[in-house]
C-alpha cells in the first residue's frame, strides 16, 4: 500500500498513512452496509459512529502500522462469513446466494489480513469457520491463494532466518521470555480496551440488560469478543494495538445491547 502511494508520487509521509485512513474508511462504510442489510439502518449509524469515533479506531486510522489494514480486512471477512449477503432473505426470495462465493470473497479479505499480521488473523477466525460451514471451503482456498505466494517465496529466499524471526520469535517467545521488552501484567488490556472505546465506554454497563441478546449472532460477538481479550492477555509481551480486531465487532453488541 505504501508503495502504491510512492509510485503516486506521495510524499512519504503520505504514502505511509493514507492508504491506512482509507482502509479504515472503507470498512466503515462495509461496516454500514452489512448492518443495515441484517439488522436496521438505527442499528447500523449508531455502530458505525461508536466505531468510527472510538479513540482507538480514530487514532490508528492515522498511523503507519500494519493493525487497522488488518483489523478492516479480518472485520470484514468476519462479517461476510457471519451475515452475508443474508441467506435468510435470499431464501425467502427463493434464490439462495451462492455460499461458496461469499466463502471466496471472505477468504481473499483474510489472506490479506494474514499478510498484514501473520497468523493471528486465521486464530482469530477459527471460530467463524466453525458456524460457517457452506462458506468454509471457499474461505480456506481463498486464503491460501492469497497468502501463501508471499511465505512460500520469502521461505525460499531467506529459509530459517525467516522462520526463526517470524514463528519462533514473534509467536513463542512472546508468549513466555521478556526478550521483546513488551511485558505487561495479564490484566493490561482491560483497561486499554475500555479506553479504546472512549467516549463511548460507558454504554458497556447497559450489555446483558437487554433482550438483543437474544440474538444468537449477538451472543457469539460478544463470547467472541471476550475469548480475544483473554487469548491475547495470555502472553507476558502486549501491545495496546493489539485489541484492535476486537473494537469493531464489540461495537456491534454494544449498539445492539444499548
Amino acid at each position: 500500500m505504501t508503495a502504491t502511494g510512492n509510485l503516486l508520487g506521495l510524499s512519504d509521509e503520505w504514502a505511509a498513512r493514507l492508504p491506512v485512513a482509507l482502509a479504515g474508511i472503507a470498512f466503515l462504510m462495509f461496516f454500514y452496509h452489512t448492518l443495515e442489510r441484517e439488522f436496521s439502518r438505527r442499528v447500523a449509524l449508531y455502530a458505525t459512529a461508536i466505531l468510527g469515533t472510538s479513540a482507538g479506531w480514530a487514532s490508528l486510522s492515522f498511523a503507519a502500522v500494519t493493525d487497522l489494514p488488518m483489523s478492516a480486512a479480518l472485520g470484514a471477512a468476519m462479517l461476510i462469513g457471519l451475515f452475508g449477503p443474508s441467506a435468510y432473505r435470499g431464501a425467502q426470495r427463493g434464490r439462495e446466494p451462492n455460499q461458496f462465493v461469499q466463502g471466496l470473497i471472505a477468504g481473499t479479505l483474510l489472506g490479506l489480513a494474514i499478510l498484514a499480521k501473520g497468523l493471528v488473523p486465521l486464530v482469530l477466525m477459527a471460530p467463524v469457520f466453525l458456524v460457517c460451514r457452506g462458506k468454509r471451503l471457499g474461505m480456506i482456498a481463498a486464503a491460501i491463494v492469497v497468502a501463501a505466494p508471499w511465505y512460500a517465496f520469502v521461505s525460499i529466499r531467506y529459509g530459517a532466518v525467516f522462520w526463526d524471526d517470524f514463528f519462533w520469535r514473534q509467536y513463542v517467545l512472546r508468549i513466555y521470555s521478556s526478550v521483546l521488552e513488551h511485558e505487561q501484567p495479564f490484566w493490561y488490556y482491560l483497561p486499554v480496551f475500555l479506553a479504546g472505546l472512549f467516549p463511548w465506554t460507558p454504554l458497556i454497563a447497559v450489555v446483558g440488560w437487554r433482550q438483543s441478546l437474544d440474538d444468537v449472532r449477538v451472543r457469539f460477538l460478544v463470547f467472541w469478543v471476550i475469548g480475544v481479550l483473554i487469548l491475547f492477555s495470555i502472553p507476558l509481551n502486549k501491545l495496546p494495538a493489539y485489541v484492535l480486531p476486537a473494537l469493531p465487532l464489540n461495537c456491534l453488541w454494544i449498539r445492539q445491547a444499548a
